[in-house]
This record gives C-alpha cells, structure tokens and sequence, in this order.
C-alpha cells in the first residue's frame, strides 16, 4: 500500500494502543479477581468478577472508540499534518472503532480464563483470530480496495468471533470445570 498507509498504519496503532490500555488493565484485574475466587472455592464470584471487569472493559473501550469514530482527523493530525496520511489514517480509526466492544470482550475474557487455569485455549483462539485477519485483510486488500480500511475491516469479521469464543469458553468452564476441580 505504500509508505504513506504504512505512516498512517504506524499512526493509527499509536492512537489505537490507547484504547488497549483499559482492556489489557481489565483482563489483567479478571486474571487476577477470577483466580483468587477459584483459590477460595467460589466460582460464582470467579463469574460475576469476570463478568464486571468484562463490562468496564466493554464500557471504556467502546468510549474510546466512539471517539476514533467521531474524530478520526483530529486524532491524526496529533501525529502528522500530511493529508494524505491524516485521511489514510483517519479511515482506519473508523473502522477499527466499530471492533472495540469486541476486542475488550476478548483481552477480558482471556484473562479470566486465565484466571481459572486455562491458559492454552485463550492463546489459541488469539492467535488463530490475528492471523486469520492478516490472512483475511490481505485478500480485501487485493481483490476488494488497495487501502488501509480494506485491511482493517477484516477485523470487523475476526473481532466478533474471537469474544463470543473467549465468552462462551469462560461460561462454560466457571460452571462446568471449576467447581468440579475445587
């Protein structure tokens, strides 16, 4: 894509490594908050500690990327006054505010699983996720739109599929897994 959308892309990951801050504090706290209730033998407090960090998460993220949506250029011009990377960079904000909700979802989740010993499927599930984007937004880029946006939409489809995975997992392993272990 060039020199210009790897600038913007540089820039816009800056910007977006803001928002990842509350979502890996939140998944960093569930880690934490769900162990300590598994080690005391309560795995309805694992869940409901889960749970809320999962929903603060889910509130501070989305705040900000409502905030990559609403002010993109603002955002970019913080960083560069090119305005063929402030635009570039600009529409990849737009697109990646929409997987916000869904990332906080994942970095939360991940870290209450975690937080009740299953560390492996959490790793998987990421790590299959990021690559099927890369894969996903090579193929946008090439037979969809040469731009940024294109490349990051693929997050719009890989976002979603990740969190309901790392929700589901951690549901299922609080009330079916943990209280057997205790």
């Amino acid at each position: 894509l060039g020199t210009m959308a790897l600038a913007a892309q540089r820039i816009a990951m800056n910007a977006m490594s803001l928002s990842f801050l509350p979502g890996f504090g939140f998944g960093i706290a569930a880690t934490a908050l769900v162990g300590q209730s598994i080690g005391a033998r309560q795995p309805e407090e694992a869940r409901v500690m889960g749970n809320i960090a999962t929903l603060w998460g889910v509130i501070w993220m989305s705040l900000l990327g409502l905030i990559f949506l609403l002010f993109p250029e603002p955002i970019m011009r913080f960083f560069s006054s090119d305005p063929e990377i402030v635009a570039t960079g600009a529409s990849g904000l737009r697109i990646i505010a929409f997987t916000q909700p869904f990332w906080a979802v994942s970095f939360v989740q991940a870290g209450a699983l975690r937080g009740t010993g299953d560390t492996q499927y959490p790793l998987w599930v990421n790590t299959v996720a990021i690559w099927a984007a890369v894969g996903l937004g090579a193929l946008l880029v090439w037979y969809v739109s040469s731009s940024m946006a294109a490349a990051w939409a693929s997050f719009l489809l890989t976002a979603p599929i990740s969190a309901w995975l790392l929700w589901r997992r951690f549901h299922r392993v609080i009330t079916t897994v943990a209280p057997t272990v205790l």
